[in-house]
């Protein structure tokens, strides 16, 4: 359960880790470990905004694959959810280190908790 604390007049909600998260969490940047280049672009950090519902419907469109409710987004879909989120081609993406990518999906999580 998140604890909170007060910034001024405002309680913010913070996870076990000490993150802002759920509502108060506007944007965050994660650190990759392992840098991405694509197109002479060298990616070391990624900064996630909130996610929409339009972001997943323009991810379905790109990917294919269609979300079914209560299974979870499909990794594909999910591949380009993030990459509207966090405004990088989805190539990015797709480079990214598994332990990297697991840090995408648990700031994805925080946004939604």
């Amino acid at each position: 359960m998140p604890n909170t604390f007060q910034a001024g007049n405002s309680a913010t909600k913070v996870d076990k880790t000490g993150q802002a998260s759920g509502t108060d969490l506007k944007e965050s940047i994660i650190d990759l470990a392992f840098p991405v280049e694509h197109n002479g672009v060298k990616y070391d950090k990624l900064t996630m905004r909130r996610p929409k519902m339009r972001d997943l419907m323009l991810a379905e469109d790109a990917s294919g694959v269609t979300f079914q409710a209560g299974r979870g987004v499909p990794i594909k879909t999910e591949g380009h959810v993030f990459s509207y989120v966090c405004a990088v081609p989805v190539e990015v993406i797709y480079e990214t280190d598994m332990s990297d990518y697991q840090k995408l999906q648990q700031t994805y999580s925080r946004f939604l908790s």
